[in-house]
């Protein structure tokens, strides 16, 4: 199993994040869904909603606002198949610079009983 994050830097206003969510729903859509597991287009909470240190990855001078994909995939074969075709370094109109990725192996697993997900053999 792999785990692809995928930042988004919105333009910092409600138009921008909803252009985006929109975008990410309606046209970056997975063709062929059989090796992921889950995507999850997340938002940080603010630090100062928590009583311990947080980096909630905000821009220092609002000069975007950050939205993460995690996905889940069976392994990197899948992701090269649906995903890399797709990239094309674009910056879409309600971005504020070009996305960043991270591509990680997963090494240990410890799975809880909440989500469903498979216990990949690790390396």
């Amino acid at each position: 199993m792999i785990i692809a994050v995928i930042n988004y830097f919105y333009k910092p206003n409600q138009k921008a994040v909803d252009a985006g969510r929109k975008w990410w729903r309606e046209i970056a859509k997975i063709a062929d869904k059989g090796g992921l597991h889950g995507e999850f287009l997340s938002v940080p909470i603010p630090a100062e909603n928590f009583d311990f240190p947080v980096d909630d990855l905000h821009s220092p001078h609002d000069e975007y606002w950050r939205y993460t994909n995690f996905g889940l995939w069976e392994d990197y074969e899948w992701f090269e198949q649906e995903i890399v075709p797709k990239i094309s370094g674009k910056v879409e109109p309600f971005e504020a610079k070009p996305r960043e990725r991270s591509i990680f192996s997963v090494r240990e697993v410890r799975l809880g009983g909440w989500l469903s997900l498979p216990d990949p053999t690790c390396e």
